[in-house]
């Protein structure tokens, strides 16, 4: 796999968690966060980690970010400031912008300002936890859209080596 540069704003558990499961993975990761107490506890876990404000385009431009090809803005409750980052990021022109949104509103924002992925952690994570719960069969679902979606199930012995057709399903 390719190393790819990533910037991950805001090292709440969100996004402590996607920095060092990047690291994890191979890239390299630099971990934005205006509390110095939150980078201090990143260290050594990513490839740097800095106490900045991230709303400060001149900080930005003094770590280089226009070189990074990811960003992930992690920041949670403070909507404005992660709209004001984003709409840096893209000023930059960094690539691929994913960013958090904690709210209806803040995702429709973020769209308008052509962030390129938007995701919805609580939102993700209820509907996982929810189809866990009483759909026991399912290992894995993701939602395409409000009706559609693609689920990973644990295939019954009796189903083994059958086709689709002589399976039963459909009927």
């Amino acid at each position: 796999m390719k190393t790819t540069q990533v910037v991950v704003i805001g090292l709440g558990r969100f996004g402590t968690t996607v920095a060092t499961t990047l690291y994890q993975m191979g890239h390299d990761v630099l971990a934005i966060d205006k509390n110095s107490n939150k980078v201090q506890e990143l260290a050594g876990q990513v490839t740097y980690a800095v106490a900045a404000d991230a709303t400060d385009e001149d900080a930005l431009r003094e770590l280089g970010i226009e070189k990074f090809e990811y960003a992930v803005v992690a920041i949670g409750s403070n909507t404005e400031a992660s709209i004001m980052v984003s709409v840096l990021l893209k000023s930059l022109e960094i690539s691929n912008v994913v960013a958090r949104s904690v709210s209806k509103l803040q995702g429709q924002t973020l769209d308008r300002i052509k962030v390129d992925k938007v995701v919805y952690p609580e939102t993700e994570m209820g509907t996982k936890l929810a189809h866990d719960l009483f759909l026991p069969g399912i290992e894995q679902y993701m939602e395409l859209t409000s009706t559609y979606g693609i689920s990973k199930i644990k295939v019954p012995p009796r189903l083994v080596n059958q086709s689709l057709k002589n399976s039963g399903f459909g009927n």
